[in-house]
């Protein structure tokens, strides 16, 4: 396996993690706001 491939593993498995996270802020961020309401 290329050092690259393994980078590229990292970027994406990063990349990934990164997503829901901001999907779980979100969707947590959304529900306080609509029990303000």
């Amino acid at each position: 396996m290329e050092g690259d491939e393994i980078k590229q593993l990292v970027m994406g498995g990063a990349f990934l993690v990164l997503g829901v996270f901001i999907y779980l802020k979100a969707k947590r961020a959304q529900r306080k706001a609509a029990e303000e309401a």
